[in-house]
């Protein structure tokens, strides 16, 4: 039972995942295996407790016993409690959904992530009080509420009940994925299938990861900026105190520099990693526009590192003065009294000219500096 309570019970997945951890043990390789899978028990104990905490838990609660010839009061009674524990979390997703309430999966499109970042939004979280904070830390329950949550959302789309229960199995397995004790399995996934995206990260995230997490903690506790890492060497000093300080910091559309998501006490010891929901009257009309299907979100400048032809910090100061020019015209468009008597339509052409003409106006006076 302790076992089973903090996820180290045996299961079949975790004997496969102690194996891969053998992989080049007495050679020269050896240690190889715990990188690609450093934990073997926690993710099959976290999946197999998933599926006691659903409705599929209490059937097999009914089979195991059956099949036993003998009937168990003690496990029929745990494994009924269980399933109907997580049916109404299940439930609890779907609600949660519905109020805005619960996030999915980190967007693809750059629009859509750039407008997170503007709200403050996590992927796999829910809002409690004025914070967006991780479910990881709920164990089976939190994986319970986000497949309810994938349930909701494609029964809103479809209205197919069959539809619904696929998506919501394969985006809560999705979810699984991206836990922390998964990370490393899906990142060298990523690099395998797509190295010219993802090697890089890949590789100067192992690099950084022999830095110990209490290190990269008191670093992220000590300064509340989020920093840009783009080099293996800039990976590891991000994890450093004192050299974190000296990376760029990481600068929103509206040209505001990034801050962590709580207060230092909350940095380095809340497992529910907070972040603050800073939605504002912009925001809020961007993602009412995003929402009805309007590309009404800005973008940043060049792409993720920015134009090859600045150094970091020019690139910092140009993304600054194109989101405060920005933020500026978006802060006196959106609420005037014209803006809202047009359509979206408009609305979203009107947006999309501020962006466009803010962008040109900071390239022109970076060119000038130049």
């Amino acid at each position: 039972d302790a076992e089973t309570v903090v996820f180290q019970n045996k299961t079949a997945l975790s004997e496969v995942g102690g194996a891969i951890q053998k992989i080049g043990k007495g050679t020269q390789a050896e240690g190889v295996g715990e990188f690609i899978i450093p934990f073997s028990r926690t993710p099959s104990a976290v999946a197999t407790q998933i599926v006691n905490y659903s409705p599929i838990g209490i059937v097999k609660s009914i089979v195991e016993n059956i099949g036993k010839g003998k009937f168990d009061q003690r496990l029929f009674a745990q494994g009924v409690g269980r399933g109907i524990t997580g049916t109404a979390f299940l439930y609890l997703g779907t609600k949660l959904f519905d109020s805005n309430l619960i996030t999915l999966d980190f967007p693809s499109g750059e629009r859509e992530q750039k407008l997170w970042e503007l709200e403050g939004r996590k992927p796999n979280s829910i809002k409690i009080g004025d914070k967006w904070r991780t479910i990881q830390s709920l164990g089976p329950v939190g994986n319970l509420l986000i497949v309810g949550a994938h349930f909701q959302r494609q029964f809103k789309e479809t209205g197919s009940v069959t539809s619904s229960m696929s998506q919501a199995l394969v985006g809560g397995a999705k979810s699984f994925t991206e836990q922390t004790f998964l990370q490393g399995i899906r990142s060298l996934s990523e690099a395998v299938n797509d190295p010219e995206r993802f090697a890089d990260a890949y590789f100067g995230n192992l690099t950084a990861s022999f830095v110990p997490t209490i290190s990269a903690d008191i670093a992220r506790a000590k300064d509340l900026t989020e920093r840009r890492a783009r080099t293996v060497t800039e990976r590891v000093e991000a994890r450093i105190p004192f050299l974190r300080e000296q990376l760029e910091p990481q600068i929103d559309i509206f040209g505001k520099e990034k801050k962590m998501g709580g207060n230092t006490i909350e940095t380095l010891i809340d497992p529910t990693r907070p972040s603050k929901d800073i939605s504002n009257v912009v925001t809020n009309e961007l993602r009412r526009l995003m929402d009805a299907g309007f590309r009404a979100s800005p973008t940043l400048l060049g792409d993720k590192n920015g134009f090859d032809s600045l150094t970091p910090a020019q690139n910092t100061r140009l993304w600054k003065r194109s989101g405060e020019i920005l933020a500026g015209n978006l802060n006196l468009v959106i609420p005037h009294k014209f803006y809202s008597k047009i359509s979206d339509e408009q609305k979203t052409e009107e947006i999309n000219k501020i962006v466009n003409e803010s962008k040109l106006v900071a390239r022109v006076e970076m060119l000038m500096k130049l």
